[in-house]
């Protein structure tokens, strides 16, 4: 493991710790020691599974710009992509927890649905009913974002120039042109 990638397996497996303490069962036979162990592997063996995931994903994205000859993105579209991606965070910071994690293990990391319920302790059942109430909000979201003015829409107009001779449309103040004229 990357030491980068430490801090951030070792915060993980504290918030497992702290969610899951309440479910430890000295009685069962398992030591604290073994039962840390536990969850210790299973964070690091998910953050391996994301980090190979993601090189994979790189390294798919880096051959196929090298086969196609496309270059690095102008600057309208690198704004484009942005804006997506901070569309895309505001949706998900929007979904209450459970469904935030089933959408972004499933859409994101690329789970099934099957892993991601394994992954979560939770039934199959309920993934895939978390999975579509979350697409259903993504559908309104990805609308809601699709009809919003971008920034180019969105930036004002000069007025026409009184000079150029534009059609004039009812109720413009035909009748008060006329009476200076």
């Amino acid at each position: 493991m990357p030491a980068a990638h430490v801090d951030d397996v070792v915060h993980d497996v504290f918030l497992v710790v702290h969610r899951r303490l309440p479910d430890f069962d000295p009685t069962s036979g398992a030591t604290l020691r073994s039962w840390l162990y536990g969850i210790t592997r299973r964070v690091v063996m998910h953050h391996q599974r994301s980090a190979r995931r993601m090189h994979a994903r790189h390294a798919r994205f880096s051959a196929a710009r090298e086969l196609s000859g496309v270059s690095a993105p102008s600057p309208a579209a690198a704004l484009e992509r942005d804006e997506a991606a901070r569309a895309v965070q505001r949706f998900l910071d929007s979904l209450d927890d459970d469904k935030r994690q089933v959408f972004a293990l499933i859409e994101i990391e690329g789970f099934s649905a099957p892993e991601a319920a394994r992954a979560l302790g939770v039934k199959l059942n309920t993934v895939y009913s978390r999975l579509r109430a979350a697409r259903q909000r993504f559908e309104l979201a990805v609308a809601a974002h699709s009809d919003a003015p971008t920034r180019r829409d969105a930036s004002p107009r000069p007025p026409p120039s009184p000079t150029t001779n534009q059609p004039r449309t009812r109720g413009t103040g035909a009748t008060h042109a006329a009476a200076r004229g």
